[in-house]
């Protein structure tokens, strides 16, 4: 492993579209915690309207009056961070709506990861919003609360899994266990389907087959203190949250085969060196509608998953 290398670029970018001021110095000030401290945070800024069971590993908060009759969406981010130093106010630089660490900031990340998808939620309960808000720790290390607490009864009476753990301004990531009705309805909202890695949501997902989708949040270059928030797309995902309608919605898991896509990634010192990167592997294009997309095996080429499904229907 080489020397960490902490040297931060601040990123020359402009805000995607307008921000709230007030609500970004909130946003901020999530940035300061740690684990434990967010947690507690979480618990007391939690409406009466909502029920909180707190777990090992998780923070699961439910309508009251929930009663499982009509399905209803989860919503799902993590508490930790990559390395254990959040960062100080001090440390906090912002221009406009963008959010990085200054030169010389002894954190190792600015926490955007996934301090944008708690942002986001917590937002969304201050709205009564009919959903499941699901907050695990330790997500960087190997998803260990949802791993630990997938098997909860009250995630077999949702419909779909939304995170809010994901990079950039557009993706919505998906991960195996899928709705194409369920995407569909993310890319009303402008978000482009993108093949993910791992998260919170895909362990739920795959526990009980029924689909996700992990929306981005605004948060980029994550685990390294290179890392931003462009705190514009942060608030366009709350609005597309509170405008997401799909309680008592079926969602079939559409089958699809496994992609053929890989990933690499940059360590160093424990930390990633590099935002990692999806790295297709060849062909890139549909054999058959000539889509550049993620491909899946199907006898022997490779297809986009519509023209998968509209084959494996016609055998």
């Amino acid at each position: 492993m080489g020397k960490f290398i902490h040297k931060i670029e601040t990123p020359k970018i402009q805000a995607f579209e307008s921000y709230n001021k007030e609500k970004l110095q909130e946003f901020c000030q999530l940035l300061t915690l740690s684990q434990e401290e967010l947690a507690n945070h979480i618990i007391s800024e939690t409406p009466d309207f909502y029920k909180i069971e707190k777990y090992q590993k998780a923070i699961i908060i439910t309508p009251k009056n929930f009663d499982g009759k009509v399905k209803i969406p989860t919503f799902s981010s993590h508490l930790d961070i990559v390395g254990c130093k959040p960062p100080t106010l001090d440390e906090i630089e912002i221009k406009d709506a963008i959010v990085s660490l200054k030169q010389g900031a002894k954190a190792s990340v600015l926490g955007g990861d996934d301090r944008c998808g708690v942002w986001i939620m917590l937002e969304l309960m201050k709205t009564h919003k009919n959903a499941v808000f699901a907050f695990f720790y330790d997500e960087e290390v190997g998803c260990v609360g949802s791993r630990l607490h997938c098997n909860l009864p009250i995630f077999k009476q949702v419909n779909a899994f939304i995170g809010l753990d994901r990079r950039g301004t557009y993706d919505c990531a998906t991960y195996g266990t899928d709705s194409l009705a369920l995407i569909d309805i993310a890319t009303t909202f402008g978000y482009k389907e993108e093949w993910g890695s791992i998260t919170d949501v895909a362990v739920l997902a795959e526990h009980w087959q029924i689909p996700c989708i992990n929306l981005s949040v605004g948060f980029n270059s994550e685990h390294s203190q290179r890392e931003w928030v462009d705190f514009s797309v942060t608030e366009r995902t709350l609005e597309t949250c509170k405008e997401l309608a799909i309680e008592g919605q079926e969602f079939e898991v559409d089958l699809q085969p496994e992609p053929y896509l890989g990933y690499n990634y940059k360590y160093d010192d424990g930390l990633y060196d590099d935002e990692w990167e999806d790295i297709p592997l060849e062909p890139v294009f549909c054999e058959v509608c000539g889509s550049e997309c993620n491909l899946y095996k199907f006898a022997d080429g490779f297809i986009c998953a519509e023209c998968y499904l509209d084959l494996y229907e016609e055998k």
